[in-house]
């Protein structure tokens, strides 16, 4: 196991076999009995780890029954924040997503530096832009440590990345999200087909669960069509 505290090595690791159907949603997990024989861990830590699933929400405990398995979702712990793009549409706005280009570029033209036993010789960029009610919006730039086969790049125009992902066996286990304000450049100003000059940076990091980059995004918004809004039900 990776060298953490040992409760969040199991919980990582049952989290990866929850993500991954090994332990379907409605499943109950293995007793506490039988985790502690399959991670050789104590019993304090077995019930840590599920704590700390519990309060992810990926499962549930009951007393005399078991710990069952709620949810698979990847970004779990934010399913209680609701999107900026449900949001928008929340709003009887139109929203749809293109996906401009997908291209591999060698790593020192990426951005961002990976670490090495995560390059496979290129950088797949993925540039994406959001139209709000048919007027270009954000326009988003992914890249990644590892090349797209052609069906995943086919479900790039109907799921989302992060699921994309999952696919290709990376494992998106935290993110960094930095939003700056930005003076738009002509070229961002033709792209957007506006005379506004300010917009919204975001730079976003994904970090799988030993703190590998497994994705680096930047993108712009146009802020002036619709504030960024973030709203968590508590």
């Amino acid at each position: 196991m990776e060298r953490k505290i040992l409760y969040q090595s199991v919980a990582e690791d049952l989290k990866k076999k929850i993500l991954n159907s090994t332990y379907a949603v409605g499943d109950f997990l293995p007793t506490e009995i039988e985790l502690e024989k399959i991670y050789d861990v104590s019993k304090i830590t077995v019930r840590n780890a599920i704590k700390m699933l519990v309060s992810e929400g990926y499962v549930t405990k009951q007393s005399g029954k078991g710990t069952t398995v709620i949810s698979n979702r990847l970004f779990n712990r934010l399913s209680k924040a609701e999107s900026f793009s449900s949001i928008l549409e929340n709003n009887g706005n139109d929203v749809k997503k293109k996906i401009v280009s997908i291209r591999e570029i060698p790593a020192k033209d990426s951005p961002a530096t990976f670490e090495l036993n995560h390059l496979t010789g290129c950088i797949t960029e993925v540039t994406k832009v959001y139209e709000l009610n048919k007027q270009p919006f954000i326009v988003f730039k992914h890249y990644l440590p590892f090349k797209l086969d052609e069906e995943s790049r086919k479900d790039l125009d109907n799921v989302s990345l992060y699921q994309v992902i999952k696919e290709m066996g990376e494992m998106v286990n935290r993110f960094d999200d930095d939003f700056y304000g930005c003076l738009l450049s002509e070229h961002q100003q033709k792209m957007f087909d506006t005379d506004d000059k300010v917009g919204i940076k975001r730079i976003r990091k994904s970090y799988d669960q030993v703190d590998n980059l497994v994705e680096y995004a930047e993108a712009i918004y146009l802020t002036n069509k619709f504030p960024y809004k973030i709203k968590y039900e508590i």
